[in-house]
């Protein structure tokens, strides 16, 4: 059985601590303005244990993903951090 999946536009769904960690992936994103443009603003978190391992954002036209980047900064197997 998978996590929750919540609606986008329903953050009040979420709990504190997970509505803390969407405010972190918001501003990842908004940092990214305008360079990414065209493309979305997208922000990402990483968390393990409650806490934000990694933090990424959409890069430039034809660059990596905000997720690829979150991923970059977690040294060795995801599965280790």
């Amino acid at each position: 059985m998978g996590a929750p999946a919540f609606p986008a536009a329903d953050v009040t769904a979420l709990s504190d601590i997970g509505s803390h960690f969407m405010q972190l992936a918001l501003a990842a994103g908004n940092r990214a303005l305008p360079a990414c443009l065209p493309n979305p603003p997208v922000g990402c978190v990483l968390v393990r244990n409650a806490e934000a391992i990694a933090t990424g954002s959409t890069q430039d036209p034809g660059k990596d993903h905000a997720e690829a980047m979150a991923l970059t900064q977690v040294p060795g197997w995801l599965s280790d951090a």
